[in-house]
């Protein structure tokens, strides 16, 4: 259950409790192989080049100042666009009339933990009836930061839109340009 990488002759550990602060269930093993962490060193053995690192302790550690920053750029009276990562935790849907519908996008923001929301509205500038295959878990995808939600009791996440991002399909044709419809 623990990742390790060798880089020439050193070997870089994460032990399995030292992802998300807890063990987790070996049968997603395969997906934290491919996720993307950030790390924090927490020690060194030179004898055997081993080197100890915890995403857990890095969560801890930047999550704080990553969430002042957004909170004060929000703020700002300029409101210059935040654009950060987020790695897709869950697409969100509903049921209507026996129909399910997908509704946004789980994102955990800057890989810190910090909870964030695309309505499927704000994915991309043109009309989106689904997201299945456009987004899927582990993704990361580039947001702007819009503003942060309470839910309730206390708990937020942050909107965010990709729609500013994405080309504009219209911008490509040319006002010469036709289009035979039949």
């Amino acid at each position: 259950g623990e990742l390790s990488l060798v880089d020439e002759d050193i070997t870089v550990v994460m032990p399995a409790d030292q992802i998300s602060g807890k063990a987790y269930d070996l049968k997603y093993r395969a997906q934290k192989l491919e996720q993307v962490y950030c790390v924090k060193v927490v020690g060194i053995d030179i004898v055997n080049k081993l080197v100890h690192v915890s995403h857990h302790a890095a969560r801890l550690e930047m999550r704080p100042k990553i969430e002042n920053e957004l909170n004060k750029c929000l703020s700002a009276k300029d409101k210059a666009p935040i654009l950060v990562k987020g790695k897709v935790l869950k697409i969100q849907t509903k049921t209507v009339d026996g129909v399910t519908m997908d509704t946004g996008v789980w994102l955990d923001l800057c890989g810190v933990g910090i909870l964030a929301y695309i309505y499927i509205g704000n994915w991309k500038k043109t009309f989106t009836e689904s997201l299945r295959g456009k987004a899927r878990y582990g993704d990361i995808v580039d947001v702007i930061v819009t503003e942060k939600v309470e839910r309730n009791k206390g708990m937020y996440y942050y909107a965010c839109s990709r729609k500013e991002l994405a080309q504009d399909p219209w911008e490509r044709l040319k006002l010469n340009e036709t289009r035979v419809i039949s």
